[in-house]
């Protein structure tokens, strides 16, 4: 997947807390770590796990989960 943004950091999912609406997914990174609220639904979508590599994309205020 190609993407313009440049602000993004590679990491790994450290915790997923599901809500029914949205859910907090936590990201570890070199020494440091970043939280993400989406959707339960992408979260599902994306199958996101404790544990997996993923990108997090930062744009304003808001934070998106590329896999």
């Amino acid at each position: 997947m190609a993407i313009s943004g440049r602000n993004k950091i590679y990491g790994v999912v450290t915790g997923i807390e599901f809500g029914d609406i949205v859910s907090k997914v936590v990201i570890a990174y070199g020494d440091g770590e970043i939280t993400s609220v989406i959707t339960t639904d992408s979260v599902q979508e994306l199958c996101l796990c404790p544990g997996d590599h993923v990108y997090a994309l930062v744009k304003a205020t808001d934070v998106m989960i590329v896999r």
